[in-house]
Parts: structure tokens; C-alpha cells; sequence
């Protein structure tokens, strides 16, 4: 019951690969970039946007199969390719394959969901001439919008992403398997035992018992036994630049938050 299998649903993803639709120096439309400055090498994938904090390089390298961005000038060049996607209620992990010769920098898997950040340790020393794996597991319990992608400073390979799930009816075992004493999984039980319960019936069970889960630990909460309500807010992390594309430079809005100034 308890066992997890994974299966691969990169589909999910648009050119997940990077390289298998791209934009050239030659192409007129650049929608989806927003970057303060372009020199240089300016090719990148579609279907992404592409964000940096100053003058960056990003190439497709489509010999090898993978895109690159560096910086262009000098000082920390930060910079984040992201793809928002829609994805039924599960656990998931998403996978970026980097290689980077930089000893300075960062590179991390990022999955963002309204209301938490997941990203993987991050790669933080050269391993030029190889690539590593950076994952970021995520679980959901509704059809959730989520920003998918990578951050890195300075110079970094991305050889593309792969997303895997465990499924809708492990879903409602991992719930059950989290449930306390005081909630009943009985009817949750039920649904995971009848040979003709489908991913919708697994869902629906799985998002009922996890809110009774939350109801109960509220009902509970002390002192010393406090519940955490992070999830009342949204975009607590203040991650994601997009409340306004008007703003550039260090006067990024984050979404959902608004920012004032007098």
C-alpha cells in the first residue's frame, strides 16, 4: 500500500528539453523575456520567461542539447527561467540537469506554489564537465497553478527538466499514513480499498481528509503545540517577480504583495 512508484509526467512541461523551440536574434517578437539589457548571444527557449538582474548571454547550444546564460558585464548576475503550469493534486518532483564552472554562484530547482517555495540544496561549486541533478518534491491537494524552473547566479548549463509523480491514489495513502488519532480515516480508507475508486475519487478523498487534518490540528492548537498558518498568506516567501512588469532594477513587485512607496 504503502509502496511509491514514479512515473514520468514531464508532458505537463512545455519544451521541457529547451532546446527543441527557441527564439533567435532574428526572431521580432521576444515575449517571453523580461530582462534589463540583451548583448550579445540572445537565443532562448520558448515558452519560458527568462528574467535576469542585469546584462546576460543565454544561448542554445542545440549540439549538445542545452541552454546556457552568463554574465555579460561585470558583478553577481542573477537570473531565473520559470514556466507557469497547471497540475492536479499530488506529490511531485521536478528535476533539472546543470553543469556550471562557476565557484561563486548558485544553481537550484525551483517549484512554487501559492502559498510555498520548494527548491532543491542547490549546487554551489564547479562540476564543469558533468552534470548533477537538483530536485524539488512538492506536494499539492487540489488542481494548483504552479511556477516551475530554475534560479542560478553568473553562469549556468540547464540540459532540461523532467517531472515525475507518484499519483493520485498515493496521494490519499500519504494522507491517511499522516492522518492523527483524533481524524477518522475510515471514508478515506474506503475509497483507497474499492477496486473501482479512479483518480478523481482518490483526489476528492484525499483533499477531504487532508482539510479535516487542518480542522483538527486548529481545534488542538496550544501553547506549546502551535499550528503553523503560513498558508493564510499568499506568496509568504515573496517569490516570483510579475505583480507589474513596469517595475525594473531593484524596484521588482513581487506577485501578490504590493508595494508602496512615499
Amino acid at each position: 500500500m504503502w509502496a511509491q512508484e514514479w512515473t514520468d509526467v514531464t508532458t505537463y512541461i512545455t519544451n521541457a528539453s529547451l532546446v527543441s523551440d527557441y527564439f533567435t536574434t532574428s526572431d521580432a517578437t521576444w515575449w517571453p523575456v523580461y530582462t534589463t539589457g540583451r548583448t550579445g548571444n540572445t537565443q532562448h527557449p520558448k515558452s519560458w520567461y527568462l528574467h535576469t538582474n542585469g546584462t546576460t548571454n543565454h544561448n542554445i547550444n542545440t549540439s549538445t542539447g542545452f541552454f546556457e546564460c552568463w554574465k555579460a558585464s561585470q558583478g553577481v548576475k542573477r537570473w531565473t527561467l520559470f514556466q507557469d503550469i497547471t497540475l492536479p493534486a499530488g506529490t511531485y518532483r521536478l528535476t533539472g540537469q546543470y553543469s556550471t564552472n562557476e565557484s561563486r554562484g548558485i544553481i537550484k530547482t525551483v517549484a512554487i506554489t501559492p502559498h510555498h517555495t520548494y527548491t532543491s540544496p542547490g549546487i554551489t561549486t564547479s562540476n564543469w564537465g558533468s552534470w548533477g541533478s537538483e530536485t524539488a518534491e512538492f506536494t499539492i491537494y487540489e488542481q494548483t497553478q504552479v511556477r516551475v524552473g530554475m534560479i542560478a547566479t553568473n553562469f549556468a548549463q540547464n540540459h532540461g527538466f523532467t517531472l515525475m509523480t507518484t499519483g493520485a491514489k498515493q496521494l490519499l495513502a500519504d494522507v491517511i499514513a499522516a492522518a492523527p488519532t483524533g481524524v477518522s480515516t475510515t471514508d478515506a480508507q474506503s475509497v483507497y480499498d474499492n477496486s473501482g475508486s479512479d483518480d478523481a475519487a482518490y483526489r476528492t478523498a484525499a483533499k477531504t481528509l487532508h482539510d479535516a487534518i487542518i480542522d483538527y490540528n486548529k481545534a488542538n492548537a496550544s501553547v506549546s503545540s502551535p499550528v503553523d498558518m503560513t498558508d493564510y498568506i499568499e506568496n509568504p516567501s515573496f517569490e516570483g517577480v510579475g505583480g507589474s512588469t513596469s517595475y525594473t532594477g531593484a524596484n521588482h513587485q513581487f506577485t501578490e504583495w504590493t508595494y508602496c512607496s512615499s
